[in-house]
């Protein structure tokens, strides 16, 4: 059953997602709001690597428990984060987690949607999708372009199952990305 099936009011919320694949810009763009003055959130895989690694552990354990680990930190960032900030962005998020464990088959629509009930976002969502020209891979980015594709095709599903509005970001510079979020919320805000 897919979440627009369920009744659900929407809900406003200061606190925007920045999803898709790997390498395309999130973070980069993360950066550009924050040097304008946005409280931003970081992405929980990317730490959770580093400190897998750092520890002399592999980058990723199994998909069900990666996937866990990432939806605990996310939660608790989520909760930890400023409840007046002002606009608040997010590189990934809980979606992007819950997303992975209907993946994993370790959880369903259902219970996916009641988990973002208790903890909303803003309805409208941004997406970025890898371009392979810009593509590359690093320690904790490991994924080729084709996976880091998949996982970008996967979120849009995702998240609009579980009722965002999604709007594509176009490939900018990261300042120009920044102002594009920024003149969309503006859009759909009024």
């Amino acid at each position: 059953m897919r979440r627009q099936d369920f009744e659900v009011r929407p809900l406003r919320s200061n606190r925007f997602l920045l999803t898709g694949g790997p390498g395309s810009g999130k973070t980069t763009t993360l950066e550009a709001l924050r040097a304008l003055g946005h409280h931003t959130i970081p992405d929980v895989a990317r730490r959770l690597i580093q400190e897998r690694t750092k520890h002399g552990l592999p980058p990723r354990p199994d998909p069900v428990t990666f996937s866990r680990e990432i939806l605990a930190a996310e939660i608790r960032q989520y909760d930890a984060a400023p409840a007046e900030a002002g606009l608040l962005f997010f590189d990934r998020g809980i979606p992007d987690a819950l997303c992975m464990m209907v993946a994993c088959n370790c959880m369903n629509m259902h219970d996916a949607g009641e988990i973002l009930d208790a903890r909303p976002y803003n309805p409208t969502a941004f997406l970025f999708s890898p371009v392979e020209s810009i593509y590359c891979r690093d320690s904790e980015r490991d994924q080729t372009f084709e996976e880091a594709t998949l996982v970008s095709q996967e979120a849009r599903r995702f998240y609009t199952s579980m009722g965002f509005h999604l709007i594509d970001v176009p490939l900018l510079p990261p300042a120009e990305c920044a102002a594009f979020c920024l003149s969309s919320i503006r859009t759909v805000s009024n």
